[in-house]
């Protein structure tokens, strides 16, 4: 999220307003559990019985990435994780699927990129991938960008040949 206060905005002003929404974030109880599909430990497992690298590009920080695979034993399933934590511009800036895919060593032609919102959707074709959007039940998102919309991750299997 970007947010243009002007010129004569202060910045002491600024760094007070990030701190104060830092503390407000690790304060406030992040709903794990209803942030993960339903199938995604289903569908991780059965894409890791494949050849296939498996990577995650995410705009979450570290932390927060590492609480939510940690909490559901994710980690096992992912060859790179990419956190945008590290980058300059977050998605739709497409330098955390950039990094992923090099760490990879993919080319982006060769890459599916499965997202949920507008921004990594745009990030991901950016990048020059195919993305494929997957119907988020909580926000109505547009995902009219993305090259096919699956309406749960077991139909990404079912589509790659998977299931």
């Amino acid at each position: 999220m970007a947010v243009h206060f002007g010129e004569d905005f202060d910045k002491e002003d600024a760094a007070k307003l990030q701190k104060e929404f830092f503390i407000y974030k690790k304060s406030s109880r992040f709903p794990i559990e209803e942030m993960l599909f339903p199938d995604v430990k289903v569908v991780l497992q059965r894409l890791s019985e494949t050849k296939l690298k498996i990577g995650l590009a995410t705009s979450s920080s570290h932390e927060e990435i590492a609480e939510v695979l940690d909490t559901h034993n994710l980690r096992k399933y992912f060859e790179v994780i990419s956190s945008g934590e590290d980058f300059p511009e977050s998605k739709p800036h497409p330098g955390v699927y950039l990094s992923a895919m090099k760490q990879l060593n993919a080319r982006a032609s060769d890459v599916l990129v499965i997202e949920d919102s507008p921004n990594g959707i745009a990030a991901g074709k950016a990048a020059g991938a195919t993305v494929w959007a997957i119907r988020d039940q909580r926000f109505d998102s547009d995902q009219s960008q993305a090259d096919r919309r699956v309406e749960h991750l077991t139909e990404v299997l079912e589509l790659l040949g998977f299931s």
